[in-house]
């Protein structure tokens, strides 16, 4: 990943000849709940005069779907999470909406997008915190009831150091959202922060919902415990259980990779018994 070139829009507004309204073309791929929503922000470019020269600048336009030339392509794109909001594909054909629908001034919509964008991640993240602690909450409570080798699976030092990581990692997340304040402000010189916020907080959840997939064993690997909808948007993260139990029960502590490698033949009983 490199970003979003959230400068770059493809979609153009251009301004029609008696100025009562702007012609919009184009497509959006990725329009959150286009499809069911009454009224959605667009962002288009348009020529824009500036000190004697005119430029393509980013405009927010306030659309609505009544307008002619709107068109929902597609209702709703499957997604790997995030499944409660639907993605919809938007087209734009020669769409004519008002003049007085431009929400803020011409050529600063850039500034409205990434307001937006900064907004979503203090969201995303705070919705990270209370899924992770909800998943220790359900790791916790089934090492105290699930049995192996005749004994509760919380007596064994693996899954006393999984549980007590996965405690660490929620509180620090906990304490990034609600203790320094100001990173979520408007304080300025904190919004180049957020994104790195959003990523500690997103990798501490997938590392806690994890952790917890492991301790609940094979009927966490099941969608009915409700564990998998926990994870956070990262496909391109490999998870650990490959269907053939956890590799949690197969790893040895090594000094080098090689070395777990070779030990890791030596396994002990299968962590993900059910």
């Amino acid at each position: 990943m490199v970003g979003s070139d959230a400068a770059n829009v493809q979609t153009r507004a251009v301004l029609s000849d008696d100025g009562s309204h702007y012609v919009l073309t184009g497509e959006k791929k990725f329009a959150t709940n286009a499809a069911l929503a009454g009224m959605m922000t667009v962002m288009a470019r348009t020529p824009v005069s500036e000190n004697g020269t005119t430029r393509e600048k980013v405009t927010a336009f306030l659309v609505t779907p009544d307008l002619p030339g709107f068109e929902v392509v597609k209702n709703n794109r499957s997604k790997c999470g995030i499944r409660g909001s639907w993605q919809a594909v938007l087209r734009f054909n020669q769409m004519r909406v008002p003049a007085d629908r431009i929400l803020g001034q011409p050529g600063k919509g850039l500034k409205v997008a990434l307001g937006v964008l900064n907004y979503g991640r203090c969201t995303l993240s705070a919705g990270c915190v209370g899924g992770a602690k909800l998943a220790l909450e359900m790791a916790v409570e089934r090492a105290r009831t699930r049995e192996q080798f005749g004994r509760p699976i919380g007596q064994f030092h693996l899954v006393k150091e999984m549980i007590a990581r996965m405690a660490e990692t929620t509180f620090a997340m906990d304490a990034l959202t609600t203790s320094p304040r100001g990173w979520w402000t408007a304080t300025p010189g904190t919004s180049c922060w957020r994104p790195h916020f959003q990523t500690v907080l997103l990798r501490g959840l997938w590392s806690v919902v994890d952790d917890a997939v492991q301790i609940w064993g094979g009927e966490g690997y099941m969608r009915e415990t409700g564990l998998e909808r926990m994870l956070p948007r990262r496909p391109h993260q490999p998870h650990r259980r490959r269907g053939h139990g956890s590799d949690d029960g197969v790893r040895r502590p090594g000094r080098h990779e090689g070395r777990r490698r070779r030990n890791s033949s030596r396994c002990c009983a299968p962590a993900s018994t059910p």
